[in-house]
């Protein structure tokens, strides 16, 4: 395949340039129309860009890819704005759907902090739709999910049933027993649930592939071997690599590979898995560790209480702080890099403990490990990262939900929260994703959140702590360059460059021309992953 871009304004490692050539998946040429347009043959397709503006291809770098796949088969509650909203979508959705008794209903998104009344729904709630069927339904964050009674009963869930001893809980009613609401708790669930096929899974890549082609993504680094309901995560992995065989991989995938214990992680590196692991299309990247919960669901671990409820620091998930040092240790010797789920202070210091133990007693060994989130931190903690070259891997349009409910959660510890601006003046490595399906996948609103720091569904609203935001440059660069730099090969990709992957989002407008206000509005119109279209408008 040989493809030519021309007549456009090309963000090249050097500066702007006018044209590309890519030929067997790289950039082999990468200058002026006249130098370009000489190297064409009979076999090359030809482009004229128009003036368009031409990005280094966006690099997500955190996602749950296939969650979303996944999710295209569950109700979408996010349109909910309360509980009885739930419950009138929920009813909807099983007439539509017909679901035989004894089946599942599985829906996600809701979120209420949006709600008029914000509390959180039960299994009475759901009840209302059926008690016929199993119902499970996960908050926008995937850290609380709600069942229904007939759920619990598969379960096994009594007043009988002692707590989790790893922090994580399910909550009682007034009556003692389970009112189906679970916080940390969905793998429980997810047992219970039918696990896909290999052909299934497959199918749901290739669906959200094509949604993440839309939105310009040429890679996704992503969490997803535990985030559906597998008999065997190797599934997972074996479902990836066919695709990639196959050449039906549209968008190139890093795995950060999710392991919640040291069992499991030392059986991951016996099955012969590693850093390095697939190809192009499909690779294992670095071990994935989940550290605490959310602040929305107020799981997330923090130092102090939440400053709107006395008493509540949130969850540790690694009581027994030994096995999170092996776990990071075990990785560490095995030459993967962890990437660890932090939102509260709490866990970050945990997580940095963690490194640092690991590269004291490994010194030999360089790796970059990294904190996802990053999203509450203080002046120590900010200190260590930089001097432990800890990388963070951060969401910006968290903002676009967050700043309704931030400062309530943490008082004056949120100026040590959200602040990109803080890192990267210290030099703190900076990688930007979605998180998605927590939020959209879309790259154009996660820059317009760093940039702007302003809401895209209220814009008469004034920025949140502008101070902290990013430069435009900065954005684009941590969504691309920086995204290679936290996956590790940003010496081939991550910039438009002669060798380099020929990896390209066009944009519709020149995102360095628009007012900052318009960012939000831009649309992709083409995406280029390894020299080949794998979208145009």
């Amino acid at each position: 395949m040989e493809l030519i871009l021309h007549n456009g304004k090309i963000k090249a490692e050097t500066g702007d340039v006018s044209a590309v050539f890519c030929r067997d998946g790289v950039f082999e040429a990468v200058g002026s129309d006249e130098e370009v347009l000489a190297l064409k043959t009979e076999q090359t397709k030809v482009i004229d860009l128009q003036g368009k503006r031409v990005l280094p291809g966006f690099d997500d770098s955190h996602m749950h890819f296939l969650d979303i796949g996944y999710s295209f088969r569950k109700l979408d509650l996010r349109p909910a704005k309360s509980v009885e909203d739930v419950i009138e979508m929920g009813k909807a959705y099983l007439k539509e759907r017909k679901i035989s008794e004894g089946g599942w209903l599985e829906a996600n998104n809701w979120n209420q902090e949006g709600w008029t009344e914000k509390r959180l729904p039960t299994k009475q709630d759901l009840d209302k739709i059926s008690t016929d069927i199993h119902i499970v339904a996960s908050r926008v964050c995937g850290h609380i999910v709600i069942v229904n009674s007939k759920a619990l009963e598969i379960m096994g869930l009594t007043k009988d049933t002692p707590q989790p001893e790893d922090g994580s809980r399910f909550d009682l009613g007034e009556d003692g027993e389970p009112n189906g609401v679970l916080h940390e708790l969905f793998h429980l669930v997810m047992e219970h649930i039918p696990a896909p096929s290999v052909a299934d899974i497959k199918q749901m890549i290739e669906l959200v592939s094509e949604e993440a082609s839309r939105k310009g993504l040429t890679r996704v680094q992503s969490d997803d071997l535990e985030v559906i309901p597998v008999k065997d995560t190797a599934d997972v992995i074996q479902a990836f690599m066919e695709l990639s065989e196959e050449h039906k991989m549209p968008v190139r995938v890093s795995e950060q590979c999710y392991m919640p214990d040291l069992a499991k992680l030392e059986k991951f590196y016996e099955r012969g898995f590693c850093k390095g692991y697939g190809n192009d299309y499909y690779r294992l990247g670095c071990i994935k560790i989940v550290a605490d919960g959310s602040l929305g669901g107020r799981t997330a671990w923090l130092l102090d209480d939440y400053s709107d409820e006395a008493g509540q620091r949130g969850l540790q998930i690694y009581k027994d702080e030994k096995e999170l040092f092996d776990m990071v240790e075990c990785a560490h010797v095995h030459k993967m890099p962890v990437a660890v789920h932090c939102i509260g202070d709490a866990a970050a210091t945990q997580v940095v403990d963690a490194i640092e133990n690991a590269m004291k007693k490994h010194p030999e060994i360089k790796l970059r490990h990294g904190i996802v989130h990053a999203q509450i931190l203080n002046e120590d903690l900010e200190r260590r990262m930089k001097e432990l070259d800890i990388q963070a891997f951060i969401q910006p349009v968290f903002i676009q939900s967050d700043m309704y409910m931030a400062e309530d959660r943490l008082g004056e510890r949120i100026k040590h929260s959200y602040n990109w601006r803080t890192l990267a003046d210290m030099g703190i490595h900076q990688s930007m994703g979605t998180d998605s399906p927590v939020e959209d996948m879309d790259p154009i609103a996660n820059i317009y959140s760093a940039v702007t720091r302003k809401s895209i569904s209220n814009p008469e609203l004034p920025p949140w702590h502008p101070e902290e935001s990013l430069t435009l440059d900065e954005a684009i660069d941590f969504y691309t360059k920086a995204s290679a730099y936290a996956a590790g090969d940003e010496d081939r990709k991550g910039m438009i460059k002669k060798g380099y992957l020929a990896d390209m989002t066009v944009l519709d407008r020149d995102i360095y021309a628009v007012p900052t206000e318009e960012i939000k509005d831009i649309k992709v119109t083409m995406t280029v992953v390894g020299g080949e279209i794998t979208y145009m408008s």
